[in-house]
């Protein structure tokens, strides 16, 4: 029985408590609905006073998060900006310069070379048939000269004293210094060819191969190799030999194609010139190609005038 009172006791007590806390939220929700009421009227007329504000502040918020998003991204581009800005700047200084140093050698070439110069440099380009690549001007200066060999005689030459006044020029053909002498008439030499030349004068066979012992000329066809004659007679083999006794200009030249082989024979050797090349008749092997007179040709006729036919070419 006691627990049972209990448990009645308790069951009345919760009940209780749970009408209690009904009356109280009831008063509660009575009390707040009565106050919004009494509020709401200043407050509807407070949100309309108020609604106009909060519509300019809503652009108010949005615009400074626009602005953010700008503050962002225009550094991004301002950085971007940064780093090509100097990129572009370093590429015109580094060819400005160079721009300018083409100009700085070119005008001054231009302007230094007077009429009279490149007039000179045509004339050089007609006569020797070159192009214009294979020759570059250097330098010029005035000159006066002594003679009419305008500072450069040739060996065994004579000219007429005077003065000359003319043009000292250097000038690179195909890559090699050329030194031109001219007077005021556009006559001129190149003066780095006469002295090659004059190097080489007063050359002479005769003496140069010791040919004054010649015991036998032999004349062979190389495209055979066909001995076509054999001179032993002494006072001929002396008469061609001597016929070589003279100081000539001689010139270095290229390898030749020759048809014939003249063998001048001693006691001690035999000395060999390959004679009559394809490309000049004068042209003459022994230890290295050289342009000649006509000395040998008029050997090679003597000695072919007595063969049946005619072996001598033409030089057309």
């Amino acid at each position: 029985m006691s627990i049972y009172k209990i448990f009645v006791s308790y069951e009345a007590i919760i009940k209780i408590i749970l009408l209690l806390s009904i009356l109280i939220v009831s008063v509660l929700i009575f009390f707040n609905n009565g106050y919004f009421k009494l509020i709401n009227i200043p407050e509807a007329k407070n949100i309309s006073q108020i609604n106009i504000p909060e519509a300019k502040n809503i652009p108010q918020i949005n615009i400074p998060e626009a602005k953010n998003i700008s503050q962002i991204n225009i550094p991004e581009a301002k950085n971007i900006s940064q780093i090509n800005i100097p990129e572009a700047k370093n590429i015109p200084q580094i060819n400005i310069p160079e721009a300018k140093n083409i100009s700085q050698i070119n005008i001054p070439e231009a302007k230094n070379i007077p009429d009279s110069v490149s007039m000179i440099i045509a004339k050089i380009i007609s006569d020797k048939n070159f192009n214009s690549t294979q020759i570059s001007y250097n330098t010029y200066e005035d000159k006066t000269w002594e003679s009419y060999a305008l500072g450069c005689p040739r060996s065994g030459e004579f000219y007429a004293l005077s003065i000359v006044k003319g043009l000292k020029i250097s000038i690179d053909i195909n890559g090699e210094e050329n030194i031109i002498h001219t007077d005021q008439n556009l006559n001129y030499v190149n003066c780095t060819e006469i002295i090659k030349k004059n190097s080489n004068a007063n050359y002479n066979f005769y003496k140069q191969y010791n040919l004054e012992n010649t015991s036998k000329i032999t004349l062979v066809l190389n495209s055979s190799e066909k001995i076509l004659i054999t001179l032993e007679d002494k006072e001929k083999i002396t008469k061609l030999t001597k016929s070589l006794d003279k100081d000539i200009n001689i010139m270095k030249v290229d390898y030749c194609n020759s048809r014939y082989t003249l063998i001048f024979s001693s006691e001690s050797e035999n000395i060999k010139f390959r004679v009559a090349c394809e490309e000049n008749l004068n042209y003459v092997e022994a230890e290295e190609s050289l342009e000649t007179t006509n000395l040998f040709v008029k050997i090679l006729e003597d000695l072919l005038s007595n063969l049946e036919f005619p072996g001598m070419p033409s030089n057309e």
